[in-house]
């Protein structure tokens, strides 16, 4: 129950405060805009598929390395360990096989983690990688509509 309310915040804060748009990224590294494309092509009507997780996992790895080395700059070496602890999972799941079940959890897990250390540490990840990890969190749970919209604006601006 923790898992489903804590993503579901995070979405709901994410996805009011920073709206996955074009004009959003302009400040965002443009390595989102990769990802994003990447997703885009990937996991629309197949958020369960191994390409998919694979792709969002990329995106995840690069998210948490970059949040870990902000967090690592601001002196906050636990919260670094942390991450680590909750995100590990989530950023190798394109060196194996991993069920479906298992890559939902491990995102998850990392999501929560990433949520528990910015409300800790008062420092947030970047919120365009944070909303397209979440959206995709969102969709490989099939949560309708929001996951149709998700995929409708991935298409439309990433396609």
């Amino acid at each position: 129950m923790r898992n489903f309310l804590i993503l579901s915040l995070l979405l709901q804060f994410f996805f009011f405060l920073f709206p996955f748009s074009a004009s959003a990224q302009t400040v965002a590294d443009k390595s989102v805009l990769d990802h994003a494309r990447k997703v885009a092509q990937a996991c629309p009507g197949q958020w369960e598929d191994h390409a998919c997780s694979v792709t969002v996992s990329q995106a995840a790895k690069y998210m948490v390395i970059k949040y870990a080395e902000d967090l690592d700059k601001r002196g906050l070496k636990n919260a670094v360990e942390y991450l680590k602890d909750h995100c590990a999972a989530s950023t190798v799941i394109d060196q194996t096989d991993v069920p479906a079940y298992a890559v939902k959890s491990a995102f998850t897990e990392c999501a929560n983690g990433i949520v528990d250390i910015a409300n800790e540490a008062k420092v947030k990840p970047d919120p365009s990688y944070m909303e397209l990890f979440g959206g995709a969190i969102w969709c490989m749970e099939n949560k309708q509509p929001v996951c149709g919209e998700i995929e409708r604006q991935l298409m439309a601006k990433y396609r």
